[in-house]
């Protein structure tokens, strides 16, 4: 038998093999589960299926489908479209993992409500849409590597006692994300709302966030809001005042 002869049968072996496993029950990967990754129930197959009553690390996802992309496998990755859902939360995603653990994602693309993120990214009593569209997302040994996009807020509100109208803003990771190890640099801005406001967000890999930049009340804005601004002591020839502001997530 020519070499050639025996590639295309190996090549035909790999391939039937790869369907076969492609079309068995995707509840069969129940046992293959992570410990700290629980799920209801699993339908579909292996290629193309979902995952019901998600919980990973305390995080719950209603529904979480995918259709495996099989060629990547050949060279040892993992290659997907997902779509998770929790209402009124959904994400949708072109993802490849590596057998490093190297995360790569694109055309990711969510809608997010901030009340989701209570208790975890935010203080409770914060509400309102946000949409984010990344064109890029790369996480190594669990830091983001490499991140190109933006994500825009409708109408944020806050606790009632504390400030009930935020208005909206834009965020946006440009060519200078990766400023440095270690750090991520976005840029903000103001699309309407009680204050004109512009800066920076810093995420860095200990778990600090640092929101700085520039910010001004607009004629409408309540009282109080304005009372807070004047109390910041750098101003600007424009009557901007400069505002830092450190957390941790």
């Amino acid at each position: 038998m020519r070499r050639s002869s025996k590639w295309l049968l190996a090549a035909g072996a790999f391939a039937f093999i790869l369907i076969v496993i492609g079309n068995l029950p995707a509840s069969l990967a129940s046992g293959w589960l992570p410990a700290n990754v629980s799920v209801g129930t699993l339908g579909g197959t292996l290629w193309h299926g979902e995952a019901i009553a998600v919980r990973v690390n305390g995080i719950d996802v209603e529904r979480l489908g995918w259709r495996l992309h099989p060629l990547p496998l050949l060279s040892g990755r993992f290659a997907a479209r997902i779509e998770a859902t929790t209402a009124p939360d959904r994400i949708s995603a072109e993802i490849v993992i590596d057998r490093a653990g190297r995360l790569e994602a694109r055309t990711v693309e969510a809608r997010v409500d901030t009340a989701s993120l209570a208790g975890r990214a935010l203080p409770t009593g914060w509400a309102g849409p946000v949409e984010v569209h990344l064109e890029e997302l790369i996480v190594e040994q669990g830091w983001i590597t490499a991140i190109r996009g933006s994500a825009e807020s409708g109408t944020l509100t806050g606790p009632p006692k504390i400030q009930p109208y935020l208005g909206s803003y834009r965020l946006v990771f440009g060519n200078d994300a990766i400023g440095a190890p270690g750090e991520i640099v976005g840029h903000f801005r103001d699309s309407g709302g009680p204050v004109e406001i512009s800066g920076d967000v810093r995420l860095y890999r200990d778990r600090r966030a640092v929101v700085s930049g520039w910010v001004r009340a607009r004629p409408a804005a309540p009282q109080a809001v304005i009372d807070d601004i004047a109390r910041l002591p750098e101003v600007d020839p424009q009557g901007r005042r400069r505002f830092s502001i450190e957390n941790s997530f």
